[in-house]
């Protein structure tokens, strides 16, 4: 039975999580609202794709809306997909839909998610029979580290990670007693893990948490939460896969690329001193390009020294449960070592090939390493050693949980957000029709920030103007790049041979006419660009707008291509390919015209004429639609991203074949006439998988509907004969 007096403590110390939590955000949100806009190598991840990818998801959950596709990045992109919006995770679904200002959503969802992450880290400890302050220290040390703190730009991540405890803590409770509801809690908060939309958090857990069930012989039930868990996830899952394969990486990364950006022994250090590789914030780290793709916010999980300190009680005080820990201290090191490690054959096994990033290894290994001094901290206190000492350990507690907190607290680059969102005056003069490139914004950001860090804002901000992805989002401009955790195949083709044809420096940007070729072609109608660009092009005569960028005197430039395709247009000229190396060529040919000519994956008998007028009526994120007229049938061709999932229809009743055309975009054969052509995209994967998915919840309902009743206490059973009579 629960009572007050019985859980007071465990009580203070949620309580005392969400005051160290609340204090810490607590500039985000008075005395005005802020944003984190930490820097990163070439551009922002907190600005760049963390918050324009809520942003988007705020705007869709306030219309009511699934964001399943977005034309504003990439030239169409299937957000849902790509799985890190988030738009399945219940956390995300009640604040986004009840807050609304998007950057109060933001931050809250930061504060949520670090109460998800310290009240599970303490649930955790607690459900090892750990006692409050012990599981307390664990809960404020992890939230207040170096790989937690850190992480801030990439929100999603956290989100993912911040259920590794509680999933842990029910499959620990399962492993005591065998209980359906517990099947289905922790099915739950594994599907909520996928929803959250960072896979390898998944992966990790499940890695963690499938050792765990092993060791303690609850393989089969486990085996059970994941199955449901997949099965609820489902509606997730499929669309994700669907992209991972038009990606080209469903058999795996390379292990070269799988391994990248692995922990390198000298990080160790960072244990002892969390700058002693250098400090981003001052420009003192080095570039992971010269460091063997290492990166300070991946590598960093330092904890204060007293939880290593704790490591040395000596072993006679340890049982089966912690020398489970000590392996996986040891096993996760070698994970996260990488490209250096024994182990390196792994990264070229599924599906360990299917992600990077081999130190966020890091996460099991922090969360085994406190999981550790947890129990230390325990055995001193079950020692009944004199007060003094437990005195003393209450105080060394206390300074490694200040000094994690005023070590972290101005780590990162917090700014005004009504300053940061307000529109620049050069995204003023691009409409939601335009479609617009960004050159050298990369290089002017890094010139600054490998040298100075983010000692201050103002370079940053100015780079606001340049609108490069997906901060393009926020201003309801359309940009032809899309930055996210994977590319797709077909665009990655034409990127490419893009930037082939193009030369940055310090001073200039240079290319061949091939690039003015395929910027008309790709329907790029602006350029911005932090440097002049110095070939002879169609781009009219750049305006340049006042704001400098590093006080290195360049400016941002904005030049109008008035030669770009239209959105939607007849190609009078058919080219047929088979490959994409013959695509390229095709491309790159003199005698190809993308104004006439239009490159198609088929043979197609259709006679051809002048072309016809197209119109664009409608441009909606899931949904275009255009009006045709012509003499002759033709190739109707619009400049969106060919993917699965995207419907075609005539005059609204026959449906035809969309089919790749110029490698990335869309295209259907037209009769001759008036007619209005749908495009529609409601991919069969989502369908198929919400199917599963409801399958998979109805099955979660009966588990809990059908609790075994021996699980209830027994009725006590009288014995025959004279009943006892009560003392006075």
């Amino acid at each position: 039975m629960f009572t007050t007096k019985r859980y007071w403590h465990d009580l203070v110390c949620i309580l005392f999580i969400f005051f160290v939590i609340g204090l810490f955000f607590l500039p985000l949100f008075w005395p005005q609202q802020k944003l984190i806009v930490t820097p990163d190598f070439g551009r922002s991840d907190a600005w760049h794709f963390s918050f324009p990818t809520k942003y988007l998801l705020w705007e869709s959950i306030q219309q009511n809306k699934l964001p399943l596709w977005t034309d504003k990045i990439g030239t169409g992109f299937p957000i849902f997909a790509e799985g890190q919006i988030g738009a399945l995770y219940i956390p995300n679904l009640i604040i986004y839909k009840l807050s609304s200002n998007p950057v109060a959503a933001y931050n809250l969802s930061y504060v949520f998610t670090m109460l998800t992450l310290g009240w599970g880290m303490y649930v955790w400890l607690r459900t090892l029979k750990i006692s409050y302050i012990p599981s307390l220290f664990g809960a404020l040390t992890l939230i207040l580290s170096g790989i937690v703190v850190l992480q801030f730009p990439h929100v999603t991540l956290l989100q993912g990670f911040s259920l590794l405890p509680w999933f842990m803590a029910v499959i620990q409770k399962l492993s005591e007693k065998f209980s359906r509801r517990l099947i289905g809690i922790a099915a739950i908060l594994l599907s909520q893990q996928f929803f959250a939309g960072f896979p390898q958090a998944t992966f990790l857990t499940l890695l963690f948490a499938g050792s765990w069930a092993l060791f303690d012989r609850i393989l089969i039930p486990f085996i059970l939460v994941v199955f449901l868990g997949i099965g609820i996830s489902a509606i997730q899952i499929l669309p994700s896969w669907e992209f991972i394969k038009e990606a080209g990486i469903s058999g795996g990364l390379s292990p070269g690329m799988a391994s990248y950006f692995s922990f390198p022994l000298v990080h160790l250090l960072s244990f002892f001193n969390p700058f002693a590789v250098g400090n981003p914030k001052f420009g003192t780290y080095p570039p992971f390009s010269e460091f063997d793709g290492s990166i300070f916010w991946e590598n960093t999980g330092y904890v204060g020294l007293l939880p290593l300190t704790l490591l040395l009680i000596p072993l006679r005080y340890r049982n089966k449960r912690t020398v489970f820990f000590f392996a996986v201290l040891l096993m996760s090191f070698l994970f996260m070592w990488g490209s250096h490690s024994p182990l390196y054959f792994i990264y070229s096994i599924w599906p360990f090939n299917l992600f990077r990033v081999p130190s966020r290894f890091l996460w099991i290994f922090v969360f085994a390493l406190l999981t550790l001094s947890s129990l230390a901290i325990q055995k001193i206190f079950d020692l009944k050693v004199k007060r003094t000492l437990i005195g003393l350990t209450l105080v060394l507690i206390l300074i490694n949980t200040g000094q994690l907190f005023f070590l972290w607290k101005p780590y990162h680059l917090i700014e005004n957000a009504d300053l940061w969102v307000k529109k620049p005056e050069l995204a003023t003069l691009i409409s939601k029709t335009s479609r617009m490139l960004t050159l050298g914004a990369e290089s002017a950001h890094n010139a600054f920030f490998l040298k100075s860090g983010w000692k201050e804002e103002n370079p940053y901000l100015s780079l606001r103007s340049t609108l490069a992805p997906d901060s393009n989002i926020i201003w309801d401009i359309s940009q032809h790049e899309a930055y996210a955790g994977r590319s797709l195949r077909r665009p990655g083709f034409v990127d490419s041979l893009l930037l082939s044809h193009m030369h940055i420096n310090e001073n200039e940007a240079s290319g061949s006419a091939m690039f003015q070729k395929l910027i008309d072609l790709l329907g790029i109608t602006h350029v911005v660009s932090t440097l002049p660009l110095t070939f002879d092009t169609n781009l009219q005569k750049p305006l340049i707008f006042d704001q400098q960028i590093n006080g290195t005197g360049d400016y941002v430039r904005l030049y109008v291509n008035p030669t770009a395709l239209p959105r939607a247009y007849f190609a009078t000229d058919t080219i047929s390919v088979r490959t994409v190396e013959s695509a390229i060529s095709a491309l790159t040919k003199d005698s190809f015209d993308p104004k006439k000519s239009v490159l198609v994956e088929k043979d197609l008998s259709v006679p051809y004429g002048e072309g016809g007028s197209v119109n664009v009526e409608s441009s909606k994120s899931n949904e275009l639609i255009v009006t045709t007229q012509s003499e002759t049938p033709g190739v109707l061709v619009t400049l969106d991203t060919f993917y699965p999932g995207w419907h075609a229809y005539i005059d609204g009743r026959s449906e035809v074949e969309i089919f790749p055309v110029n490698i990335r975009f869309r295209g259907v054969v037209v009769p001759k006439g008036s007619h209005t052509v749908t495009f529609i995209y409601s991919p069969n994967s989502v369908r198929v998988g919400a199917a599963v998915s409801l399958m998979a919840f109805l099955v979660l309902v009966v588990l809990f509907r059908t609790e075994k009743k021996v699980l209830r206490p027994a009725p006590v059973l009288r014995r025959r004969g004279k009943p006892r009579t009560r003392r006075g």
